[in-house]
């Protein structure tokens, strides 16, 4: 297995800031934005924030939950931003980066404050990690590490690095 220092990746993906993109539509790739990744790294963004998994139940094929219809929504969503994602067997290390944008309801210092911080509220980060394995990959068993880190930002996303090895 390669090991790959945490601090030298974390200095590493700091340098891609998120920018401003029009809602719902799919980012330029980092590819597309001057980055050369390492071989066997692959990073993909997905705009909007990210769900947690939903609970559904049988019912929910006839029954048209509005929870349930938005998370389907967002996994169509994902599986478009992630074209050609390697299999779960291939994947050695995974890493999610939600961020979310701080509500409304909180005064611009208090939202101004936030950015750049850890989100501590809901999803939380096994949910996230569930409902985008489970939108990738039908059998997510596979996949080796798996990391997720949530932050407030400027914008809702999810960058999602794979490692292949």
């Amino acid at each position: 297995m390669v090991h790959i220092d945490p601090e030298l990746h974390r200095r590493h993906m700091a340098k891609f800031k998120p920018r401003a993109q029009p809602a719902r539509e799919i980012p330029a790739s980092l590819e597309d934005r001057g980055y050369k990744p390492m071989p066997g790294l692959f990073s993909y963004v997905i705009p909007g924030p990210a769900p947690g998994a939903v609970r559904q139940t049988q019912s929910d094929k006839w029954k048209k939950r509005p929870c349930v219809l938005a998370y389907r929504e967002w996994c169509d969503l994902a599986r478009k931003c992630c074209p050609n994602i390697a299999a779960a067997e291939l994947i050695s290390w995974l890493n999610i980066k939600a961020i979310y944008t701080p509500p409304e309801s909180w005064t611009k210092a208090e939202r101004a404050r936030a950015i750049g911080q850890r989100k501590r509220t809901k999803p939380d980060g096994d949910n996230i990690i569930k409902a985008l394995c489970d939108a990738l990959w039908k059998n997510d068993a596979a996949l080796g590490d798996q990391a997720v880190s949530r932050y407030w930002g400027a914008e809702s996303l999810l960058e999602v690095t794979i490692f292949l090895g």
